[in-house]
């Protein structure tokens, strides 16, 4: 074999021993990576990259409609009356009855009726205004669902909308089939990735019961009524879409821990929701003149409320201003209806970590102990680093790519493309990369 373009043996020597020495401190970093990675997954700074990853990838997601079959009936500020700025229960009954008369599929109220802050025990509905035209609704075959903040930690379900008098055992109409929860998380940036999907209350004369979030149960009746199938269960690659934890909730200043499941929201269709799914009135008689137009309220999930963010706020991806917390809502139907998302297992993401780690550290090693015996290192250092950046690129290609076809996102993305940066592979590639530079500039 011709000796004539390989390095003196010397060189060689000292090569291999640099590689091995690499191998070693790698194999080291490989591990300190790992735990660095679960130690930041569960540190403040770590769910904030999870948001960043959300905020970005979220926006590859294909929306698969043509036509969001949501429709919020914004009546702003302009049904408050009285010192405290409560919502006109007579106007409010209007409007549903007139919205009804369109017939929707089925209609929320994003106004929370259960008892008042306090300690006089009132409600938000004393004359059954709304409760009454709500029941009288449901008997037309239109489906009509209440909120229940306030209250859901206290007393029977029975009592959450003030239709019975504990004090006197006056019992009113059964408005259980009425009543759903409009809660959300509270704990720092989750609260803007997921939604509550079913809440378990404790009860005080019995264990508990679940009580439905109002964006499920409008999202059940809708798949009902138009033979939607149910959404395929996941892949044992992602997680699962709802999961049972322990969460606090938030209650008008105060909280409570509550037992519920949860799922991620896709917020895909915002703007189209803000921009052409939402119907801005004055007066309950305001939203008869939309029955011809774009925003068509027959045959869709309707949503009665405010979305001014002074009544109810909430903050989304991407934004550093609150909006309406009763886009949620909409948002969290729509999810449910056509497009979960869902996040990569936590032993798949695991696992991508380790590869790519690993490859970042064995594939520039590979490539310069193949070459060890050329007469100059510079083959071997442009190779590594055009491998090393490769799988920089392949990491961002898999974070969108997920998201795109498969409506999955990989929470920990930016977290892997940091460590990956941070890598000591990556380092040394990046001087490289600053050597090949500068040679190429001066040449």
């Amino acid at each position: 074999m011709s000796t004539k373009n390989q390095a003196p043996s010397t060189t060689i020597e000292k090569r291999l021993t640099s590689i091995k020495r690499d191998l070693k401190v790698g194999a080291l970093i490989v591990s300190l990576i790992l735990g660095g990675h679960y130690l930041l997954e569960h540190a403040d700074v770590g769910h904030r990259l999870e948001l960043l990853s959300y905020e970005k990838l979220q926006g590859f997601i294909q929306a698969p409609l043509n036509t969001l079959p949501v429709v919020i009936v914004d009546f702003g500020r302009n049904f408050d009356v009285g010192p405290n700025s409560a919502t006109d229960m007579g106007r409010l009954a209007q409007l549903l009855d007139n919205v009804a008369k369109q017939h929707p599929a089925t209609i929320g109220i994003d106004v929370d009726f259960g008892v008042l802050p306090g300690d006089a025990g009132l409600y938000p509905d004393p004359e059954n205004k709304v409760i009454g035209k709500a029941l009288e609704v449901c008997k037309r075959g239109i489906p009509v669902y209440l909120t229940v903040g306030r209250g859901l930690w206290r007393g029977e379900p029975d009592t959450w909308l003030g239709t019975y008098d504990e004090r006197f055992g006056i019992k009113g109409p059964d408005t259980s089939k009425l009543i759903t929860h409009p809660l959300t998380p509270i704990e720092g940036p989750e609260g803007q990735l997921t939604l509550f999907e079913d809440l378990w209350v404790p009860l005080v004369n019995r264990p508990g019961t679940w009580v439905p979030s109002l964006a499920g149960k409008l999202a059940d009746v809708f798949r009902e009524k138009h033979g939607l199938p149910e959404q395929a269960k996941p892949s044992v690659l992602v997680e699962p879409y709802a999961v049972e934890v322990d969460k606090d909730a938030g209650l008008d200043g105060q909280t409570a821990r509550f037992r519920v499941k949860q799922y991620y929201v896709n917020y895909s269709v915002l703007d189209e929701l803000k921009n052409e799914r939402t119907i801005p009135i004055r007066h309950p008689d305001d939203v008869n003149a939309w029955s011809s137009k774009p925003a068509n309220i027959q045959g869709s999930i309707c949503i009665l409320g405010s979305v001014d963010p002074a009544r109810d706020s909430a903050r989304f991806p991407g934004s550093s201003r609150p909006g309406g917390a009763i886009y949620l809502h909409a948002l969290g139907a729509y999810t449910k209806l056509f497009a979960p998302v869902y996040a990569l297992a936590g032993w798949l993401r695991v696992m991508i970590i380790i590869a790519l780690s690993l490859a970042v550290l064995l594939l520039p090693l590979w490539i310069r102990w193949r070459l060890v015996a050329d007469t100059s290192e510079i083959a071997a250092e442009r190779l590594s680093t055009l491998t090393a950046f490769g799988l920089v690129v392949l990491t961002i290609g898999l974070g969108v790519g997920f998201a795109r076809a498969f409506g999955v996102l990989w929470m920990d993305w930016y977290l892997v493309i940091l460590m990956l940066l941070l890598h000591p592979g990556i380092e040394h590639n990046l001087v490289g990369l600053g050597k090949w530079a500068k040679m190429l500039v001066y040449k």
